[in-house]
């Protein structure tokens, strides 16, 4: 006889999301693999089709699965999304401030910053002095200043040899980019400008020359100016310290 109990659809839900992933880690698979059908998962698990599809959508906002029409699903690359969606949710609810965000991700950078620098590659040190060029003539054009910005922490943080912290770093960095652009209007003196572009020109060359404790800290010396700017904080004595000390 069938329980009159009602079923609890998140209970099942789950369920779906725990067989995925411990098929996915139990066979060895990797990133395009195929992964069970709903269809087959349905039967398997004698789980309606209806909730199999919630599962797996929800394992594709998290990445963990690839789902296209008319396609077998496949295991997902790593990707930021669902991090991203975490943090605006944060910031727009205001269970998070951009203060906290600004602080994780200095944490997290400089960190990438000192690791780039023992583990950058060729191609790594030529797009870091490619990018330089652009940062430099973008100084002018808010709008290409920010997107040169980014493009430059996201290189640093592929030459860490860390898949993770370009994960982490850019998903901080979309969640700011809001607050990024808002100091960047407060920086009307060129001489500001001019300092920041000579903190990135200081953590390109100690990346670039494997210094591993002079990166760590002009990446910190960043985080201060841009703590300063977004956060619309004054600057104080010792601030902007760009020496090799």
């Amino acid at each position: 006889m069938k329980s009159s109990l009602p079923v609890d659809r998140d209970s099942l839900s789950n369920e779906v999301t725990r067989y995925v992933i411990a098929y996915i880690r139990g066979s060895g698979l990797g990133p395009g693999d195929k992964v069970p059908s709903e269809i087959h998962t349905s039967a398997h698990l004698e789980i309606s089709r209806g909730v199999v599809r919630e599962a797996y959508r929800s394992l594709q906002a998290g990445g963990v699965l690839e789902i296209s029409n008319g396609r077998v699903p496949r295991v997902g690359q790593l990707n930021d999304k669902a991090f991203v969606q975490m943090l605006e949710h944060g910031l727009s609810t205001q269970q998070a401030t951009v203060e906290h965000i600004l602080d994780l991700r200095g944490a997290i950078e400089v960190r990438a910053a000192e690791l780039a620098a023992m583990n950058r590659s060729a191609e790594h040190v030529k797009s870091l002095e490619q990018e330089l060029a652009v940062f430099e003539k973008a100084k002018r054009n808010r709008e290409r200043w920010v997107q040169s910005d980014m493009r430059f922490h996201v290189i640093v943080g592929e030459a860490s040899a860390n898949p993770f912290f370009s994960l982490f770093s850019g998903a901080l960095r979309q969640a700011l980019e809001v607050s990024i652009r808002s100091g960047l209007e407060k920086r009307i003196a060129r001489g500001e400008i001019d300092q920041m572009v000579e903190t990135h020109k200081r953590i390109a060359a100690a990346i670039i020359g494997g210094k591993p404790e002079a990166a760590r800290k002009h990446m910190r010396v960043h985080f201060d100016e841009a703590r300063a700017a977004i956060l619309h904080q004054p600057k104080v004595a010792g601030d902007f310290d760009l020496s090799d000390r």
